[in-house]
């Protein structure tokens, strides 16, 4: 193959371990939510990957300087990811198994998007 067509294996380690780390997510907050709220559950998981993110920023020398007018853009796309998703999500565990979470949460999306491209029919 071309290089450009390569996979490469770092590529395919990095995509296996992010669908790990995103599918055993929903079992472990289900455990964690019977210990603790899901206010705490969420609090605790975004300072701890905050601080991980801002070390690896240190290490690593990258600049987390935001330019000033990107902040109401930023200030609203956080709201909405960590209210909308992340604390509606955790608080839906409260209700259901991990299992159903992760095809609800995975799938709305995809069938809102089908159900929005759909041409509108006059009754």
């Amino acid at each position: 193959m071309p290089p450009a067509q390569r996979v490469s294996t770092a590529g395919i380690v990095l995509l296996v371990a992010t669908a790990i780390g995103w599918g055993s997510n929903w079992p472990m907050l289900k455990l964690l939510l019977a210990e603790v709220s899901p206010l705490q559950a969420r609090g605790m998981a975004g300072v701890s990957a905050g601080l991980g993110f801002a070390l690896g920023a240190l290490v690593f020398g990258i600049s987390l300087k935001v330019p000033a007018g990107m902040w109401p853009r930023l200030l609203l796309a956080a709201v909405l990811n960590v209210t909308a998703w992340m604390g509606l999500a955790t608080y839906g565990l409260t209700w259901m198994g991990a299992a159903e979470a992760a095809i609800v949460a995975y799938t709305v999306p995809v069938l809102s998007l089908i159900h929005i491209s759909e041409p509108t029919r006059p009754y």
